[in-house]
Parts: C-alpha cells; structure tokens; sequence
C-alpha cells in the first residue's frame, strides 16, 4: 500500500515537472511572428522568453514553473506588454496571446490562484471605520430665514392686537411675496404684447385685401355679362350680270 502510495506521488511529480510545450501547440502557430517571439527566442527549448520574463529557468522551462498559480497573473502582465511593444499595440493580437497562455496552464492542470474573500471583507470594514459617514442633518439658510419672517410677523400682529380694543382685532399682514405677486399679476393684464399687437395687425390688413380682390373680381365678372353679344352682318356675295 505504502509503495503503490509513493509510486502515485512519483509519477505526479513526474507529471508536473514535465518540459512545457506551449510552444507546439497550434494555437501558437496561429499567431503572427511578433507575438510568437515574446513566447521564445527560439534559441533553447519551449518558451524560454516567457520563463525568463517571469524568473523561471529558461533553459528547459518547465511547466511547474511556468504555469504556477502565483506566477500567471505575472506571465499575463509580461506578455501583454511584450506584444503591445512588438505587434504596435494590437489589441487582437495582445488578448490572443494572454488567451493561449491561459489556456495551456489550466489544460496543463494548473489553475490561477485567486484571493480569499476575507481579506476583501477586512478590507472593506476597515475602510468604512477610517471613514464614518456624518448623519447630522444641516438646515439650510433658506429654512432659517422663513422662519424668522414668520416669528416676526406673527409679533407685529400681536403688538397690533394688544393696542387696540377687545372687538378689533386685526388679521395677519398680507406678506410680501403676495403682494408682489398681485402686483405683477395686476400689471401683467394692463395691455397687449409687440407680437400680439402685430398680429392683429397683419390680419386686419389681410382681410381688407381679400374684400378689395373679392369686390374687383366681381365687377369684372358682372361687366362682362352685361355686355351685349357683337352683331354679325351676313356676306351677301355680288355676282356680274350679263
């Protein structure tokens, strides 16, 4: 049992620490030249550009190397900046390329380290401690001032009540914003606007001209019919008498 135990645990080694060869897959010969040269420069075995890019031996990179969980976030910064240099910052070519990566770690049965939710969660409570929020409602100077009005004129009215006599009592003053109101409304209806004025004009005119066109145009009908059908003479033809 013991043996068939370090037997698994040999060949998982085995497997893990096998040779990369990202470099053989069609997926990367379907890249153009300037992409596939931030993979390798082609002077050693496999991806040796990309695992020199990301500390790794670059010899004989190997795929427990290359494809670390801690290291592909790494790997993905590397070759985007690479193929942006090397293809003119295409974005088609950079994205393909971070895809082929990805895509031949997790194949490789190396998955992408990513970070626990607690630490997130810490983080978020420790912001909104350093930064409480103010539930202290304000006033506005707005509200302030209209109720200083209304305190004052309700003393005016009671300094007025209290001088005259029990039967006479006087209403609240009319404030000033009704009475600047009814004085607007009330100059407002004093007369008519420029464009109002124009138009009445204008129609006025139209109509006059329509009547005058209407009344010549009967007159010259009317004569016409007055007039008599013109006389026509019959053509007696005169022959010669022999």
């Amino acid at each position: 049992m013991i043996d068939a135990i370090f037997v698994l645990f040999f060949l998982l080694h085995l497997a893990a620490s096998e040779s990369a060869t990202l470099t053989q897959a069609p997926a990367y010969a379907s890249q153009r030249p300037c992409a596939q040269g931030c993979f390798a420069f082609n002077l050693y075995k496999g991806p040796d550009r990309l695992a020199q890019g990301i500390g790794c031996d670059y010899k004989n990179p190997q795929n427990e190397c290359i494809c670390r969980p801690d290291l592909q976030s790494d790997g993905d910064s590397f070759l985007q900046e690479c193929v942006d240099n090397a293809c003119s910052q295409n974005t088609l070519d950079t994205n393909s390329a971070i895809s082929i990566y990805d895509n031949y770690c997790a194949n490789a049965g190396f998955l992408r380290s990513t970070p626990t939710t607690s630490e997130s969660s810490t983080t978020s409570s420790s912001s909104s401690q350093s930064h409480p929020q103010s539930t202290t409602p304000q006033t506005t100077p707005h509200t302030t001032q209209t109720s200083s009005l209304t305190s004052s004129n309700s003393a005016s009215v009671e300094d007025s009540n209290s001088r005259k006599g029990p039967g006479q009592t006087q209403g609240p003053a009319p404030s000033e914003t009704g009475a600047a109101s009814s004085g607007s409304g009330s100059g407002g209806n004093n007369g008519l606007d420029t464009g109002s004025i124009v138009g009445i004009v204008v129609g006025v005119l139209g109509f006059i001209a329509t009547a005058i066109g209407t009344w010549f145009t009967y007159k010259s009908i009317r004569n016409k019919r007055a007039q008599p059908p013109p006389y026509y003479q019959p053509h007696v033809e005169r022959g010669w008498r022999y």
